[in-house]
């Protein structure tokens, strides 16, 4: 739930769900922000440890189902954001860089489809060795968390 305050005001003014902050685009799903999203995520974190390669694939899969299905809104959303860009002065390269359209989102979810492709890495034995005490050591590949896709003012 949003409280009171510039989000608030944001949120009133917004269409089809979407939540403008500048350069940072929000789409509410079910009522929640991104950070919201977030910490949802990081509370699912010992359940996502434990899933299989296939079923982490299916999620992946869905992420980008997902992004096609909602394209119109993230483009909304996007546009709302470039135009404040515009707005405020920002250069050529940094509104390039902030414009997104069909080809840069088909990129994501292209990121998205390679990623399921890729051998999981998690529970990869890299090394093992053995103490003198006898206790034997080993280092294992473990989850990082979360994907996110983050805008950078850097160039494409």
């Amino acid at each position: 739930m949003i409280e009171d305050g510039p989000m608030k005001e944001h949120m009133e003014r917004s269409k089809e769900g979407v939540i403008k902050s500048q350069y940072i685009t929000y789409t509410v799903k079910n009522g929640m922000l991104v950070k919201e999203i977030s910490t949802n995520a990081k509370a699912a974190v010992s359940v996502l440890n434990s899933m299989s390669t296939e079923s982490k694939n299916n999620l992946l899969i869905k992420a980008t189902k997902n992004i096609h299905q909602s394209r119109k809104e993230i483009l909304l959303a996007n546009n709302l954001d470039v135009e404040d860009a515009l707005s405020n002065s920002k250069d050529d390269a940094f509104v390039d860089r902030l414009r997104l359209d069909d080809e840069r989102i088909d990129g994501i979810i292209d990121t998205l489809n390679n990623i399921v492709k890729l051998p999981d890495p998690v529970g990869t034995t890299l090394d093992t060795w053995k103490r003198p005490n006898g206790l034997e050591i080993s280092r294992v590949r473990t989850p990082l968390g979360t994907i996110g896709i983050i805008f950078e003012s850097r160039p494409n």
